[in-house]
């Protein structure tokens, strides 16, 4: 595919599985390990520079989500926390690919820079005795401080098949503190691995 000619530009459309970490230190000492699933969609086009190497800039849509569910000692309520984040994403990629014949070695790294559209907490207690039900919720950018920016630096690897398919694995690591409070000792950070399937259109 990235053979067939260097002026080649490289339309994809992806989407795929998210499973993301927010890891909290106060300090030097670990106190929150966060997990959340969710998904992403997006597009992105390659410049290619040679044959086999590319910049890929793109922008993507992600969505973030996970559920706890607590009993307090006494038994007397239960609590439920759902987490729930949406976010703007804008990989720049410098990308490789190694041809192998119908199933191509693929290679990528690069920054991701994130704009967080909404990051919010929603709970409910229920009451066993009365049947009560007290719901709230808190806006993590209005309520505690959460920075909407974030950046990332990831690669990956995959393959392209028949050169239309691509499927690729990756991680990015966050290198910005998302709990950037005056004052305080917090530092959160948000780590990522994805599955990625895209079709690729070839123009020139």
């Amino acid at each position: 595919m990235m053979g067939s000619a260097a002026k080649a530009q490289i339309i994809s459309l992806d989407a795929g599985y998210l499973f993301s970490t927010l890891t909290e230190y106060d300090d030097n000492t670990k106190t929150l390990n966060e997990a959340s699933n969710g998904a992403f969609v997006g597009a992105s086009y390659n410049f290619l520079i040679t044959e086999e190497l590319g910049v890929a800039p793109g922008l993507y849509y992600s969505f973030l989500t996970n559920k706890s569910t607590d009993t307090s000692p006494l038994g007397d309520y239960i609590s439920t926390s759902k987490f729930s984040e949406h976010a703007l994403n804008l990989p720049v990629y410098l990308n490789y690919c190694l041809e192998l014949g119908h199933a191509d070695l693929y290679f990528y790294a690069g920054p991701t820079f994130q704009y967080g559209l909404s990051s919010k907490y929603k709970s409910e207690d229920t009451y066993a005795k009365t049947g009560q039900i007290i719901q709230g919720s808190i806006d993590n950018y209005q309520d505690i401080g959460m920075s909407r920016f974030n950046l990332f630096i990831g690669g990956g690897i995959g393959t392209i098949l028949n050169e239309r398919i691509r499927v690729t694995l990756g991680y990015d690591h966050g290198l910005l503190n998302l709990y950037n409070v005056e004052g305080s000792s917090l530092r959160d950070y948000r780590y990522n691995v994805k599955l990625s399937l895209a079709y690729l259109f070839d123009y020139r």
